[in-house]
């Protein structure tokens, strides 16, 4: 019988030291969360050592991850948009500018609607036009409201299908990818977090 086989402990504590290994040799490679400097601008972490000193200022200093804005709207309807800075942003490594910051709105005709921004100021300037769009729809009657979100479907599967042919698909791919998208936007919540707060 093996040393390892008397000693099960020792087996894990191999394990584990093969799994700090490899997380070493990614933070020598480089990390792939990123912080915010004094000026609000995303910088790439150069290690996880990086990222965690940052995640931990954070969460002395108000949370994880950092919030750029947070409205509640209305009087007891449940309905927040929330904006943060993405540790992790959409695109890192695919595109130049990687999508840094995230509006989400939760409840009401827009729930799930999200989106994305590369900078802090135009972030916070998002936040504002989301917060006007939702006010905006909750002013409407039943009837104003349904034929608003029917229009915005309709442009949305617009969209998708002059992207998913712009890109060469063919047009009953497109159609299809168009009905399944149908249901609208992702219902997952992501980053952002609910908080009982009033701004």
């Amino acid at each position: 019988m093996s040393d390892e086989r008397k000693r099960p402990g020792h087996r894990n504590l191999r394990k584990m030291t093969e799994q700090f290994e490899k997380l070493e040799g990614l933070s020598q490679a480089g990390c792939m969360f990123w912080r915010l400097d004094e000026n609000h601008t995303p910088v790439q972490c150069a290690t996880f050592e990086e990222y965690f000193a940052f995640a931990r200022q954070c969460g002395a200093s108000g949370g994880f991850p950092p919030q750029v804005g947070y409205t509640v709207i209305g009087n007891g309807e449940g309905i927040a948009v929330s904006t943060v800075f993405l540790v992790a942003p959409f695109g890192a490594g695919f595109i130049d500018t990687p999508l840094s910051f995230e509006t989400m709105v939760f409840g009401g005709p827009l729930d799930h609607f999200q989106t994305r921004y590369a900078t802090w100021d135009e972030a916070v300037a998002g936040h504002q036009v989301l917060v006007k769009e939702v006010r905006r729809l909750l002013a409407l009657s039943q009837d104003e409201l349904e034929a608003d979100m029917s229009e915005r479907a309709e442009g949305q599967l617009r969209f998708i299908r002059e992207q998913v042919l712009a890109i060469g698909l063919p047009e009953d791919f497109a159609d299809k990818l168009g009905q399944m998208a149908g249901g609208g936007v992702g219902k997952g919540a992501g980053p952002h977090r609910r908080r009982k707060r009033r701004q």
